[in-house]
């Protein structure tokens, strides 16, 4: 009669191995890397700055050169060729951030190539007193030729705008964009870092501290007579500062034609500082994916009817990632809102009206206030 097992049959080598104990696992050790292998793993940026042969763009191009450690490489495009002797110069300077130089029309394709942040500089300053139309219909030419080039060989960089007057010349590059459907508003801003540094100087000055330890918001336009400094927010001692509003205010507005009738010439020396900290604090959040806080004017839905304004804005890795809408306003400052409102939908209209080929005229402004 045939038995059948009931209990598992062990093999010599199954008991053996039931008989062992398996070795603990130990954790895996972790090794902090050391500060020079985390500045490695960091992603360097590709800046490039059209129309920069002048002395705001040399002093931006020094200032990132020197400054820039997170820049791989830097481009410096100019019509001139004398901006071969800049670029020159800053390769003698002994940081790793690479310096190159491209002139005319030709080599545009090449200094925007793989570029991560756009700065479109250059045209004319201005002179005192002069129209924010008259100063625009002289530098339309110029910022659509960089429109159009930025467009066909660079679409996913950010673009800073700092030709003057900023606010027509945003909505005719992004009329532009958009008549091409490939516009994205995160990633286009217009430069206000110079007006955003004088007033939280001012602010500063006047609350007894020193400066670069206060920080104001700008929100309305972005010329001397449409930006209103937002002092009543100012971090740290916006209380104290609003019995003194209108005075700050009257300053800022003037500050630029002061400089202009002193030295005859645009206020080179800051506007290269400031533009050159905006562009670095972009190039922080691109690099590092770190979320910094600037003013800047952009595209929003912050005010019904006003599709461009001056506004604080978080800025990370993909662009724009967040706008604190327009800000808190003391009454004062509301009041130098409203009254800034016409002439900003005015400078936002005669940029749309080039970007379409149109004359800007009677009829556009009739379409504001309908």
């Amino acid at each position: 009669m045939k038995v059948w097992r009931t209990s598992p049959i062990w093999t010599k080598n199954m008991a053996t191995a039931s008989l062992v104990e398996k070795p603990k696992e130990e954790p895996a050790m972790v090794i902090p890397r050391t500060e020079e292998e985390m500045e490695r793993s960091v992603r360097k940026a590709n800046v490039t700055l059209l129309g920069c042969n002048n002395l705001h763009g040399r002093i931006t191009a020094a200032s990132l050169k020197i400054n820039g450690k997170d820049i791989r490489q830097l481009k410096l495009w100019d019509n001139s060729n004398s901006i071969r002797g800049v670029a020159m110069e800053l390769s003698h300077i002994p940081t790793r951030t690479k310096t190159s130089s491209f002139v005319g029309k030709g080599q545009l394709q090449m200094a925007l190539r793989n570029a991560d942040i756009v700065m479109v500089m250059g045209g004319n300053v201005g002179f005192p007193h002069e129209s924010t139309t008259d100063l625009f219909a002289r530098n339309s030419t110029h910022m659509r030729e960089m429109a159009n080039a930025i467009l066909a060989h660079a679409p996913k960089a950010m673009i800073g705008i700092c030709v003057n007057p900023i606010m027509p010349c945003l909505a005719m590059f992004a009329g532009i964009q958009m008549a091409q459907g490939v516009f994205c508003p995160n990633r286009v801003f217009g430069v206000m870092a110079l007006d955003e540094m004088r007033a939280s100087t001012l602010a500063a000055v006047k609350l007894g501290l020193p400066p670069g330890t206060v920080k104001v918001q700008l929100t309305g336009g972005a010329t001397a007579d449409t930006v209103v400094p937002v002092m009543s927010a100012a971090q740290p001692g916006g209380e104290a500062l609003k019995p003194d509003m209108i005075e700050l205010m009257n300053m800022l507005r003037s500050m630029t034609d002061h400089v202009k009738e002193a030295s005859h010439q645009g206020p080179h020396l800051s506007g290269g500082h400031a533009t050159a900290k905006f562009i670095l604090s972009l190039v922080k959040g691109l690099s590092r994916d770190e979320q910094v806080k600037l003013s800047a004017a952009v595209r929003t839905s912050a005010l019904v009817g006003v599709p461009y304004l001056t506004l604080p804005v978080t800025v990370s890795r993909s662009g724009i990632i967040g706008t604190a809408g327009i800000p808190r306003l003391s009454k004062l400052e509301l009041k130098a809102f409203m009254r800034a409102l016409p002439t900003i939908l005015e400078h936002i209209a005669l940029g749309e009206a080039c970007a379409a080929h149109r004359e800007f005229g009677q009829d556009d402004l009739l379409d504001l206030y309908q």
